[in-house]
């Protein structure tokens, strides 16, 4: 037996080695594999947990410009995209300056466009769907500008 023929037969024996122990190991219940932010270009959206009901994340933005204020939101999937910012506590503030290339730490809440927030599941293994999304000026007294940060899946822990 040549060396291709036995190492392709050791890889073989090792794959399914793999896909046998991976379920008694739980390498396949979902559980990380569930809980994502994808980010729309120029954007950053890491780390998503969900947990007791509150969402946090990473986000940041790489645009080229810096935000002086800005609101951090999601909306539940399905519904329009928003034409305006939720009134607080369905967006999160950032006071401070964001510039680009920087990332934030947020704590959200859902916003359906009926202006009221709606609850994220608390029920461990339940999963939420949506989009991240920043009403941002670049100047105090600037035109506010609304953009979808990403697109998020999470599992409550």
């Amino acid at each position: 037996m040549n060396k291709i023929a036995l190492a392709a037969i050791v890889i073989i024996i090792v794959v399914i080695a793999i896909l046998i122990l991976g379920f008694p190991l739980g390498l396949y219940n979902g559980s990380s594999l569930t809980s994502m932010c994808i980010p729309t270009s120029g954007y950053s959206c890491t780390s998503p947990l969900l947990h007791n009901g509150t969402l946090t994340a990473m986000v940041g933005q790489s645009t080229g410009t810096s935000w002086t204020q800005a609101n951090i939101f999601i909306v539940i999937a399905g519904s329009p995209n928003p034409t305006a910012v939720p009134p607080l506590p369905c967006a999160q503030g950032i006071s401070t300056v964001t510039t680009s290339g920087q990332s934030i730490s947020v704590s959200l809440s859902t916003y359906s466009n009926s202006n009221t927030c709606a609850g994220f599941p608390k029920t461990i293994g339940q999963t939420f769907s949506g989009t991240v999304w920043a009403g941002y000026r670049t100047s105090l007294n600037g035109t506010e500008q609304i953009v979808q940060i990403g697109m998020i899946n999470v599992k409550a822990s």
